[in-house]
């Protein structure tokens, strides 16, 4: 690197180390979402970070919440991004920012909002200008609203990232100077600092030499170190054991880094957000509604053996040798109640609920965003029932298979599922396929996506969307409320995403 540019913000930097307020700063740092936890957990889950030693959290922004319509835009609840620093500052934390606009997070399209599709030319990530216009106004709606917050203002906000994983998609870098100075618009920060994304020091290692090469000035700072790993379904449920997971933090505290745990606290893939991962030469793998990662404090917040093996390590190896020698008292595992099972007496069949809805007549089948639908910008998430009328035969043939998955109905009744590992394209009419995919809703909040294939069994209720008395849920058959969930057997490696894909149709 021919030139190191000099920091002058809040948060600066000088011999391999962070300097904030004149002292040397080490991040310990735990990824945790705002989207992926209900508010009124949020406390909860920064004071287990306290005691767990750390000191700052991170999040993504998902733009396709925030925005689900251009110009239309939501913090409420769950997306007061806002609230959720204010609250994290209270408790004793800083932040890191991650506003994307891409931010990957296996979240439904790495939370771009599907509208942008609805223009026929859009290249998104790159400097296309209406892509970098709806950037822009993006920005400069949520920016505001959190720019108080900035540590230059008196808030936590300590570091901002531009765009993110770039590099594995991109190498338009102009882009990049694009994404930052459409933010400096709005908030205030310098140039970018370089990071490394690991899950061991052997590749660790090498990333750090390579940074320390770029500069002596540069501290160590791990974006992502993986404690754990997402699950996808028809894979086993994954775990990076605990030798592995404690050599790698150890190697980083040794190195005098610093880091942030991705994720610290997975939480859930609430409603239709559960995204999927493609790669050339891979499978199509959709990502269950779990968020898990087998992380340090469990989908439901509750405090793991890594959770207290991560302590000790932090405690002994990266506070101690500043002088800190206790943490705060862990705070208790929030209780959890199995109501056992429970008939559902009422529900609308599949008729009924198409009798409510108003159709849209089209020629040909057309895309879920070019819908004529919401100002003609279609339909953001959900399902789509395509419908027509077949005179005659007992065989029904496709063109292509379905990148994800399709379901055939005949009159109303189930007869075929093709998804992405269909090899047969035809169907015959006469057969009858099992319901065993589908969506639970609870007093109108969208828990995610159920499926018989593992390895989720359980899907995850927050008790802050129930309720005394009556509550409604939609679904149908019998509903059976445990207090653990069902993640699946977990295959413990000291590898991330070493897992294999099925290679039949589930």
């Amino acid at each position: 690197m021919t030139e190191v540019y000099c920091s002058t913000g809040t948060l600066t930097f000088k011999d391999w180390n962070f300097i904030m307020d004149g002292k040397p700063l080490r991040i310990f740092s735990g990824t945790m979402h705002y989207f992926r936890v209900v508010p009124a957990y949020w406390r909860d889950r920064f004071r287990k970070m306290r005691a767990c030693g750390l000191n700052t959290v991170e999040t993504y922004v998902p733009w396709n919440l925030h925005e689900e319509y251009p110009g239309e835009f939501n913090y409420s609840g769950i997306l007061d991004v806002g609230e959720f620093i204010r609250q994290a500052g209270e408790e004793g934390l800083f932040v890191i920012f991650r506003p994307g606009p891409y931010i990957c997070a296996e979240w439904d399209w790495g939370g771009m909002p599907s509208w942008l599709l609805k223009d026929p030319d859009i290249k998104v990530r790159s400097n296309y200008p209406p892509y970098v216009e709806a950037v822009r106004r993006f920005y400069n709606d949520l920016i505001p609203r959190i720019t108080d917050l900035q540590r230059s203002n008196g808030g936590p906000i300590i570091a901002v990232q531009v765009e993110n994983e770039f590099g594995s998609y991109s190498t338009e870098v102009d882009h990049l100077h694009t994404i930052r100075e459409v933010g400096q618009e709005v908030m205030t920060f310098q140039d970018a600092l370089p990071t490394a994304n690991f899950p061991s020091m052997e590749d660790g290692s090498k990333l750090f030499r390579m940074i320390r090469e770029w500069s002596p000035e540069f501290p160590l700072m791990v974006m992502e170190f993986w404690p754990g790993w997402f699950d996808h379904w028809g894979q086993p449920h994954k775990g990076l054991d605990i030798p592995a997971f404690e050599a790698c933090l150890s190697g980083v505290l040794d190195a005098g880094g610093s880091f942030n745990m991705y994720m610290f606290h997975g939480g859930t893939n609430f409603g239709f957000m559960a995204g999927a991962n493609y790669f050339e030469g891979s499978h199509y793998k959709p990502d269950v509604t779990s968020y898990d990662y087998d992380a340090p404090l469990s989908e439901a917040g509750d405090i793991t053996p890594k959770y207290m093996r991560a302590r000790e390590i932090i405690l002994e190896k990266g506070l101690k040798p500043q002088g800190i020698t206790s943490l705060p008292e862990i705070p208790p595992n929030l209780p959890k109640k199995a109501y056992g099972k429970i008939a559902v007496s009422q529900y609308l069949d599949f008729r009924t609920i198409l009798s409510l809805m108003t159709p849209i007549t089209s020629t040909e089948p057309a895309l879920m965003e070019n819908l004529d639908y919401h100002q003609g910008y279609g339909q953001c998430f959900g399902y789509i029932l395509y419908q027509a009328e077949i005179q005659a035969g007992t065989e029904l043939s496709f063109t292509d298979i379905p990148k994800d998955r399709a379901q055939v109905f005949v009159n109303g009744e189930e007869k075929a599922v093709l998804d992405w590992l269909s090899t047969d394209k035809k169907i015959n009419l006469g057969q009858i396929s099992g319901r065993n995919k589908g969506i639970v809703i609870v007093n109108n909040y969208n828990l995610g996506r159920y499926w018989k294939v593992w390895p989720t069994r359980t899907l995850y209720i927050p008790a802050p969307l129930l309720k005394q008395g009556q509550n409604e849920h939609e679904s149908c058959g019998t509903l059976n409320f445990l207090d653990a969930p069902l993640l699946g057997e977990k295959v413990v490696t000291k590898e991330v995403d070493s897992a294999c894909y099925p290679t039949e149709s589930v």
